[in-house]
């Protein structure tokens, strides 16, 4: 299974994508897209076969953003 990274800041209604498929084995992903003016977001993961077929997302995890 490949690993998909999204990401939902405070006043965002969408998941957006920020890094994948990923590898199997990948232990690091970067957003380098991060929301303008928000200091937290969700990220969460979920996995998709090589078909793209998706799987449950993981539970989010709030992150503090880097200024």
């Amino acid at each position: 299974d490949l690993s998909v990274v999204q990401r939902k800041a405070p006043g965002e209604t969408q998941w957006m994508k920020v890094a994948g498929p990923l590898p199997p084995g990948a232990a690091e992903a970067l957003d380098s897209r991060l929301p303008r003016g928000a200091t937290t977001a969700l990220y969460r993961v979920y996995y998709q076969t090589a078909a793209g077929t998706p799987g449950p997302p993981s539970e989010p995890a709030e992150v503090k953003l880097a200024k």
